[in-house]
């Protein structure tokens, strides 16, 4: 199908998400670039496949898969915002990554530095160990799924791991199934058994790493089965085989994770994230960005896949004298003729028992023929058995329902008393009647409906929603208002206020910044600085003072400001220049000179003179002056007494 026929380009979704561009189409799903209308911005839409949609049973492990990877906030990790179906479409909405993948870069690059290559692999997995701490398995860990993600205001990158999709609770992955995931970097317990755990993550990890420091994947072949059977009768080789002069301690931290016996590999990935950084603080910088010779990946990486095990290759197929013919041939025999059957454990039936049960077969048509025993089996009482008695968490439930014949239909709700993951109740209870191998209702328990506020100050309104979505909290309306603290666009506060106690479903007041408050600048020019201090201050600003001469100004009064006026923001800083009066002037000592004398040597000095005459100033000489000889304000009066 070209994007120019997708019926649901250019539709919404829920009518909430505008579905502009195709992106990718995978096994299961198809994955478009929308808009989410209500928060308008961008997000990843992927849509089931139809012919996935009508399965119920795989509808439902994806709705819980969706809602166990939303548990996940993490910055490494690809955000999930929402889950839902509009009439037959079942989608998943994520965060929309800007970027490339690893593999977009490994085909550029070829091959890293070990400081490049320990660069991606620190915050890969710091992303799982977030996701192994909630118990979930990425199991289909691989360049595709490792993005790039562009920061346009800091210009750096962040690596961020993508499509849980696969992804399935740690308690709940021993089923052996199917063997999901991309042949270069699956784990042997996984190809042989199909069983994946966090060790399973690690492995691929360490292959991925292999792949950054030479280029290209430790095995090829013509086939992904071939590939994938490598896994499990080969060893990786060291990393400096392939790309000479790469240190030990990277030999060493592939060896570790690529380990056939998980019991020999870090137990997960904050286990394997230790010995990476003990490793690289053994490395010296020369030895971290020695750059790696220009070598072109030597094998063709096959997209994720599933590999039914009913057409399990045997181990060690197409590893004996006969060499990859016998592979070859092995994986056409499987494809091509029916498997080996197996009971409801997977195990292999033995062909003395398939001929038990044909015999039994026999007779039981014998004795419906004879007896109406047909009946009995197909409508009758024999059709028919009681829903067992069943407790523990989900994972253990749904096995032992297995191992009884039956199906189950899980829901969540919450519940006050049960922890979280527990089963609360089957539909039909316990002694009820019930169709044999049928399918039985199980509920499971979500934890308490109530939660403390999660504290979003600070954060922008997009990152406030994505945390109060993801605990199932509604924002019930936006206000702003000025901080002098929070940046514009971020959150201030909410109300109900953080930590308080809250019911999830419950709608939430959140309050905006406007960033800071703007406020007009009122002029002081001419003002006592005190009067001015006063006013600058009631008005929101913070006051500074200076002080300089001035003969056209008074003393203590302001000579100029800044700024003088316009806008500037509360708390703000405005600085008055103060008058100190005119400058101070040397005042010359005149007493016993000739009046005349005196007051032009005043005069000259800038000041005006005043006279005071004791006996009719006869004499005409200075007896006494005021101020005497100092300093006096430029342009001030000097009294003088003359005799």
């Amino acid at each position: 199908m070209t994007t120019s026929t997708d019926p649901l380009l250019g539709n919404l979704l829920d009518h909430r998400y505008e579905v502009n561009t195709r992106i990718a189409r995978g096994g299961m799903a198809t994955v478009y670039r929308a808009t989410d209308l209500r928060l308008d911005r961008e997000v990843a839409v992927k849509v089931m496949h139809p012919h996935r949609a009508e399965d119920e049973q795989f509808v439902s492990r994806f709705i819980r898969e969706a809602r166990s990877a939303a548990r996940i906030s993490h910055p490494n990790v690809v955000a999930v915002y929402d889950q839902g179906a509009d009439g037959e479409t079942v989608y998943l909405v994520m965060e929309y990554v800007h970027g490339q993948t690893l593999r977009d870069a490994l085909t550029d690059r070829h091959a890293f530095t070990p400081r490049e290559a320990l660069d991606v692999l620190g915050p890969m997995l710091s992303a799982l160990s977030a996701a192994h701490r909630a118990g979930l398995v990425h199991r289909d860990m691989k360049p595709e799924n490792v993005l790039l993600a562009n920061d346009e205001n800091s210009g750096t990158r962040t690596i961020k791991v993508a499509d849980f999709g696969l992804a399935r609770a740690a308690s709940t992955s021993a089923s052996s199934d199917a063997l999901i995931g991309t042949a270069a970097y699956l784990s042997p317990e996984l190809v042989s058994r199909g069983i994946a755990d966090a060790r399973t993550d690690v492995y691929a990890c360490g292959i991925m790493l292999f792949e950054m420091l030479t280029g290209q994947i430790p095995y090829s072949g013509e086939a992904p089965a071939h590939i994938a059977y490598q896994h499990v009768s080969s060893r990786v080789p060291a990393p400096s085989t392939i790309e000479d002069g790469l240190p030990e301690q990277l030999d060493r931290l592939v060896s570790a994770a690529t380990q056939p016996d998980p019991d020999e590999r870090p137990r997960d990935a904050a286990d394997f994230a230790q010995h990476v950084q003990a490793a690289r603080a053994e490395l010296s910088a020369e030895q971290l960005d020695r750059r790696p010779q220009a070598a072109a990946a030597s094998g063709t990486v096959q997209h994720t896949r599933v590999v039914s095990t009913s057409t399990e290759i045997p181990l060690g197929a197409g590893f004996g004298p006969t060499g990859n013919r016998t592979a070859e041939h092995a994986v056409r025999a499987a494809a091509t003729f029916p498997a080996a059957r197996r009971d409801a454990s997977g195990t292999r039936v033995p062909r003395k028992r398939r001929l038990s049960s044909i015999l039994l077969a026999v007779l039981l048509v014998a004795l419906a023929a004879a007896g109406g025993s047909g009946w009995y089996f197909t409508a009758g009482p024999g059709a028919y058995t009681v829903a067992p008695k069943v407790n523990g968490t989900e994972a253990q439930v749904l096995a032992d329902l297995d191992a009884l014949g039956f199906s189950a239909d899980v829901s969540e709700q919450y519940d006050e008393s049960a922890p979280a993951g527990t089963v609360i109740g089957t539909d039909p209870a316990e002694g009820e009647r019930l169709r044999k191998h049928g399918t039985i209702g199980v509920v499971v328990s979500k934890g308490s409906a109530f939660l403390a506020m999660p504290d979003v100050a600070g954060r922008s309104m997009d990152e406030a929603t994505g945390i109060l979505q993801r605990e199932e909290i509604g924002v019930r309306q936006r206000s702003k208002e000025y901080s002098q603290d929070v940046a514009k666009g971020s959150v201030i506060r909410t109300e109900p206020a953080a930590g308080e106690r809250i019911k999830r479903g419950t709608d939430v007041a959140v309050v905006l910044s406007r960033g800071r408050e703007p406020l007009s600048v009122p002029d002081q020019v001419g003002q006592p600085v005190q009067q001015a201090q006063a006013t600058l201050s009631e008005t929101g600003f913070q006051v500074s003072v200076t002080e300089e001469f001035s003969e056209e100004v008074p003393q203590g009064s302001v000579i100029s400001q800044e700024p003088r006026s316009g806008q500037a923001f509360r708390g703000d800083t405005v600085t008055l220049v103060v008058s100190k009066g005119p400058p101070l002037v040397d005042v010359p000592s005149v007493i016993g000179k000739p009046l005349e004398q005196a007051r032009q040597e005043l005069e000259d000095a800038g000041f005006t003179v005043e006279i005071d005459e004791v006996m009719g100033g006869y004499f005409g000489t200075v007896r006494n002056q005021n101020p005497a000889d100092g300093q006096a304000p430029n342009g001030s009066t000097v009294t003088l007494t003359v005799v």
